[in-house]
């Protein structure tokens, strides 16, 4: 066992030992590694950098309704504690992420209102912006006939008085053509972009399941040799083509780059489903 010295610091000031397993690792990457506390409701996540996004973030919404996104608390360390440098962060154990098991077709509405809502929730309640949502950036729960959903990974989150940090970006495919993100209101719309884009893939893969995951994705597919033309079909994307794409419209813009090549097909896979409205929604204010 590892780090039986280590306890929580709950926002009412309670302390609780824990104890995790190293050999009960989920996952590890450049963020560091994350590892399941003894009780199956909490994670350890530990890096060699200091988690100061994740301990601003903590810090601020200690005291708010936490329904949409993961609940963080500080490790105390004995005998010593790490405050501003802290490397090690509790959070609540989330079963499984939207990049995972393919969802069944009658959940996806469902599931995507709720993921409209908790994201609306999420900018209202913490005043912050998340930065870098995508499937695997959002924790699911089941239990019985209940789905919980939470914006999970929160490194990247940022408040609303603070600048955008150069240090961070969104992952490519799921990046809005805004530029100003050091405007909160700038970052609200680019997170709600990055949603309509896991929304659609979400429904792509539900739907497909057996063609290639690049091929889920809105601005990328397995025959795209170069992540350039992501960025290039980002830039292009119009409000006429997405709704197009979404199934909400027969017409579309050809004038724009490799429109017909890389994204007309999508509108096959995407067409006639219910989400398009949503999704639609989610992202058009990117184009105002």
């Amino acid at each position: 066992m590892v780090n039986v010295n280590n306890a929580i610091v709950y926002p009412d000031g309670t302390i609780k030992k824990f104890t995790c397993s190293k050999d009960n690792k989920l996952g590890s990457g450049g963020y560091g590694t994350v590892i399941m506390c003894e009780d199956g409701t909490k994670v350890l996540k530990t890096s060699d950098l200091p988690l100061s996004r994740e301990v601003s973030f903590m810090e601020k919404t200690k005291d708010k309704m936490a329904n949409s996104w993961t609940r963080m608390y500080p490790v105390i360390v004995y005998p010593k504690v790490v405050s501003t440098k802290t490397k090690q962060i509790a959070m609540d154990f989330m079963q499984y992420t939207l990049s995972e098991p393919p969802m069944a077709k009658r959940e996806l509405v469902s599931v995507a209102q709720e993921l409209v809502r908790q994201l609306d929730h999420f900018h209202v309640e913490t005043e912050f912006t998340h930065n870098d949502i995508k499937p695997e950036n959002i924790g699911m729960n089941k239990r019985n006939a209940t789905t919980e959903i939470k914006f999970i990974d929160l490194g990247s989150s940022i408040h609303k008085d603070e600048q955008m940090d150069p240090k961070i970006g969104t992952t490519l495919m799921y990046t809005s053509p805004l530029e100003n993100l050091n405007e909160h209101e700038n970052r609200k719309k680019a997170d709600r972009w990055a949603l309509g884009c896991t929304i659609f893939e979400i429904v792509c893969k539900s739907q497909s399941p057996n063609i290639n995951e690049l091929d889920h994705k809105l601005f990328y597919a397995s025959h795209l040799k170069n992540p350039l033309v992501s960025i290039r079909l980002i830039m292009n994307m119009t409000s006429c083509n997405l709704r197009y794409i979404l199934g909400l419209s027969d017409t579309y813009d050809d004038r724009k780059y490799d429109f017909e090549q890389y994204l007309q097909p999508k509108r096959a896979t995407f067409k006639s489903n219910p989400c398009g409205t949503i999704i639609y929604d989610l992202m058009v204010p990117a184009f105002e």
